[in-house]
């Protein structure tokens, strides 16, 4: 018994140390298990099989063909093999809007067979759209993954949420100058994966402006995020084993690399332009292989805040490479090894470079792991749908009233809960009452932004959607614009509350318009224990004595941005990572409320900022980084 009972023990520690020893699986792309809407367009319909064997070129290309305003075209999961490149192209030659391509994430597999140097997608003027959850693989042999050729329009607030490109030779996306006067802007990538791609991401424009990357991962590519002209966001990222580098930046107005890792790749940044700064800020860097520094800056000024440089290889000079004679660098708490200087030596003895130090503040840069990884392998997808048409007799022509059936939609996903959705499909809603939205646990919802529309035709001051006490409710995908009154009213009646809003439309026009703008999203009297969460909107907000909520807003465009309230309890948090807009007053902070804006792209404005207060308002603070801040002398005003 003794001796078999110390083989069991040796055993044991044999399968504790493999175990130990065996290395954390990685992220992948979440499974997204979507109940089919009622408006979904499915590839299946026109032929494809999707069991990896039969060629569903023609039969997706025939449901792609289809495509015009507002439509969504569904891809079952399945492994979809391609032999050509698949085009989505407006029939008139005029821009596409509204549209969405929707996968199961990682059970939606779409795999090229065709010949080498091939593009798997090719886009030529898409808006306002997004693509969920894909798993793109060009198997080595393809060139590119998406194509962003704008041929007939600026393919603007654009999205890629859970979509992975793998094996591209070339670049996973990529957009290009052409002979045409079109580029990519606003475009946002959401929890997507670049594997073995030559470049991940490739944008070469002067106008591919305001690219965010959040929650992204790059392995095993040549350069990650490739920016020639234009301006980026990455926050969240994770890279790994980049051959070239993590991130080449040669943008031509602010961008910013906020709370990135990364591991084993051969530099982190080269940062090449004379006239647009870059922001580092909280990143972690570790086991780099250049020996001349993990981040290269020649140009305009860079700031570099809360990094940590570790396991350098055994020849490295510096953490950073100054390689500009008239250089200028701001930095705070670079943390390095012992015995590794910070800066080349060079730019410590060049008469034009300025390197300012800025002393540590109270409070300390998160301090990442460089094996940290962002990419989610799960996410929350709508379950049981309650369609309002289907259902409940909407009409969604414009004329009949639809208020009652929608409330009848979105009582039936209350009552279900579960992350039950109100589903509103595509098409143009007369609501003439508003709408209440209460509970918890469900969803409201439609088809996209110009796809499904509530148009108000109540009062010319009512609030379309009122939002009461709400727990884990979400409102996604719908048009809400008016000329006047407010869109989505938020309140909390004193009790917690948590909401996201995403991917709202909520201004009451496309162009850069003139105020007054109504109010869009109205947050009114939050409390403490209160978390709205507001990403991917196009319009206004305002928040009137909600300084005591926690609100975030990762990602929104236009309309004007204002906070105000007497109430002198402001201890919640009021955040901006990114936010592009035009017009007159865009951001408007009466009362001395405080507010941080971490990427502010501003053009064509009046007046980009009113700040206001009066002698017995609390302490307040306005904290923004502009990537950019351009007047137009003739729309100003006093």
């Amino acid at each position: 018994m003794t001796h078999q009972w110390r083989i069991s023990a040796v055993l044991i520690l044999l399968i504790a140390r493999a175990a130990a020893a065996a290395p954390t699986p990685l992220p992948q792309l979440p499974s997204l298990d979507w109940e089919p809407r009622s408006d979904w367009r499915s590839v299946k319909a026109t032929g494809a099989v999707g069991d990896g064997k039969v060629d569903d070129t023609s039969a997706i290309q025939a449901t792609l063909d289809l495509i015009a305003n507002g439509v969504t075209v569904y891809f079952p999961p399945g492994d979809y093999r391609v032999t050509g490149t698949l085009f989505i192209r407006s029939p008139n030659e005029k821009a596409l809007r509204g549209i969405a391509l929707i996968g199961h994430g990682r059970d939606t597999r779409i795999r090229w067979d065709g010949p080498e140097g091939g593009t798997l997608v090719q886009a030529e003027g898409m808006c306002y759209s997004r693509w969920v959850g894909f798993d793109f693989d060009g198997a080595g042999k393809a060139a590119l993954g998406h194509y962003h050729r704008s041929l007939y329009t600026f393919e603007t607030v654009h999205r890629k949420v859970h979509v992975a490109f793998r094996n591209f030779t070339k670049a996973g996306v990529y957009a290009e100058p052409t002979d045409d006067k079109f580029a990519i802007a606003e475009t946002s990538l959401e929890n997507c994966l670049f594997e073995n791609c030559g470049i991940g991401m490739s944008f070469t424009q002067f106008n591919d402006y305001n690219i965010t990357f959040d929650g992204c991962e790059f392995r095993r590519c040549g350069t990650g995020i490739e920016c020639i002209h234009g301006n980026f966001y990455a926050r969240n990222c994770h890279f790994e084993q980049s051959r070239v580098v993590d991130i080449r930046s040669a943008s031509e107005h602010g961008s910013s690399i906020r709370r990135c890792t990364s591991l084993n790749s051969r530099l982190f940044v080269t940062h090449a332009n004379p006239v647009a700064t870059l922001a580092i800020e909280g990143c972690t860097v570790a086991a780099w292989q250049d020996p001349s520094g993990a981040v290269s800056v020649t140009g305009a000024p860079v700031m570099v805040f809360d990094c940590t440089f570790t396991d350098p290889p055994a020849d490295a000079t510096c953490a950073i490479n100054v390689r500009s004679h008239h250089q200028r660098l701001i930095w705070s708490q670079i943390m390095v090894p012992d015995g590794l200087p910070r800066f080349n030596h060079e730019a410590k003895e060049r008469a034009n470079v300025h390197l300012y130090e800025i002393p540590a503040g109270k409070t300390a840069g998160v301090l990442l792991s460089p094996r940290q990884q962002f990419l989610k392998s799960s996410a929350r997808v709508a379950g049981k749908v309650f369609d309002a048409k289907r259902d409940f007799g909407a009409v969604g022509d414009a004329r009949t009233d639809d208020t009652a059936a929608i409330q009848r939609t979105i009582d039936a996903a209350r009552r279900h809960g579960h992350d039950a959705i109100a589903y509103v499909p595509a098409g143009r809603y007369a609501v003439k009452q508003t709408l209440c939205v209460s509970g918890k646990d469900y969803r409201l919802g439609g088809a996209g932004p110009l796809a499904t529309y509530l148009q108000w035709q109540g009062e010319p001051e009512g609030v379309t959607i009122a939002v009461q006490q709400p727990q884990d409710v979400t409102i996604e995908h719908l048009n809400l614009e008016k000329r006047t009154g407010t869109s989505v009213m938020v309140t909390d009646g004193g009790r917690p509350a948590t909401l996201t809003c995403d991917g709202l439309f909520v201004i009451k026009r496309l162009k850069h318009a003139q105020p007054p703008f109504p109010p869009g999203i109205l947050c009114r009297d939050l409390g403490p224990d209160t978390t709205v969460i507001i990403n991917g909107n196009v319009g206004g907000m305002h928040f009137d004595n909600s300084a005591r909520a926690t609100v975030l807003v990762p990602l929104s465009y236009y309309g004007t941005f204002v906070v105000e309230g007497e109430a002198k309890k402001r201890d919640g948090l009021l955040g901006v990572l990114s936010r592009f807009s035009g017009g007159d007053y865009n951001v408007i902070v009466k009362d001395n409320h405080s507010v941080v804006m971490s990427d502010y792209y501003s053009e064509n404005s009046g007046n980009i900022f009113l700040l206001q207060g009066a002698a017995g308002d609390p302490p307040g603070r306005v904290v923004v980084q502009g990537a950019k801040l351009h007047l137009n002398e003739k729309r100003a005003k006093p």
